[in-house]
């Protein structure tokens, strides 16, 4: 139900943010845009760690923890210049403007930070049992003092700004 409340609120931003015609559903490409090409990219990704596994390269580069992070940043790297093939052949066949492939930019970046703090709230803050004792009160019980929860509070608070200030941006057709 909530994906669902999610892609209606995606969908209807531009209405409920008095974008006008032409440019309303720019938001609403650029998140089905990288929704798409984070698919592509995750597959791409399991694909090449599973070739990886499967062939003798697997001894060969994963010697250490530290290799492991450079797997992976390489990995990316050869996942990122697929979909820039993939993108130089798509965008302008599909003629995405410049705004939406911003506007993608930044969902990215939102989508970051969320994760940041989507890390932090189950690593750090949210067992099973808290689950069922959220309320107001605990909630209005955050320490500000720690960090985690620190984050919890003003990273969601400032994803928030950057959405509004970007919006309005969009409106006045400044991006």
């Amino acid at each position: 139900m909530t994906e669902i409340l999610l892609i209606g609120l995606v969908l209807s931003l531009g209405l409920l943010t008095g974008i006008d015609k032409e440019r309303r559903f720019d938001l609403a490409k650029a998140f089905f845009i990288v929704v798409a090409e984070t698919l592509i990219g995750s597959a791409l990704f399991v694909l090449f760690v599973v070739l990886l596994f499967q062939t003798s390269l697997y001894r060969w580069f994963a010697v250490s923890i530290e290799s492991w992070f450079i797997i992976i940043l390489l990995i990316a790297i050869i996942d990122g210049v697929i979909i820039y093939w993939l993108n130089r052949w798509l965008i302008p066949k599909l003629k995405i403007s410049h705004q939406v492939q911003t506007l993608c930019e930044y969902i990215i970046q939102w989508a970051l930070i969320y994760m940041t703090v989507y890390q932090v709230l189950f690593d750090n803050l949210i067992n099973p049992n808290m689950l069922e004792d959220i309320t107001g009160t605990g909630l209005a019980a955050i320490d500000i003092a720690n960090p985690s929860e620190l984050i919890i509070l003003i990273l969601p608070s400032l994803i928030s700004v950057w959405i509004a200030i970007i919006l309005y941006k969009v409106y006045k057709n400044k991006l």
